[in-house]
């Protein structure tokens, strides 16, 4: 809304303790992996508190963390959905841009940035 500072959502998706049956082929918990129940709460802490000292440190590290984000993301180098709405795009993605965006080429050959919205590898390798 005009007058209002800039607002950024993050979601996340963290299986905490448990796994759906019908996706335990394929993905696991934080609590299965260190054999310890985990407490929603301190976690919700831990993630805000490592998300705070990121903010502190972005500007004067913003480079290497766009490189380590670059590294880590799972789209890069893959078929991937973009989706806006009832519309399904289906591209490759390239990288990240110097500011974050998602840079993508799409089936016509062409090139494209994604700055918002939804991009997913789900449904691409047959689960959904």
């Amino acid at each position: 809304e005009e007058g209002t500072s800039p607002r950024v959502i993050i979601g996340v998706g963290l299986n905490c303790n448990t796994v759906p049956e019908e996706l335990r082929n394929m993905a696991t918990s934080l609590g299965e992996i260190t054999g310890k129940q985990m407490d929603i709460d301190d976690l919700a802490a831990a993630i805000l508190q490592a998300l705070s000292e990121m903010d502190r440190q972005l500007l004067s590290g913003k480079n290497r963390y766009l490189r380590e984000y670059e590294s880590a993301c799972v789209s890069i180098g893959k078929q991937v959905q973009l989706i806006r709405g009832d519309e399904r795009i289906f591209a490759y993605a390239l990288g990240i841009d110097e500011n974050g965006g998602l840079l993508l080429r799409y089936s016509d050959g062409s090139e494209g940035l994604v700055n918002t919205g939804e991009v997913s590898v789900r449904g691409m390798y047959g689960y959904l």
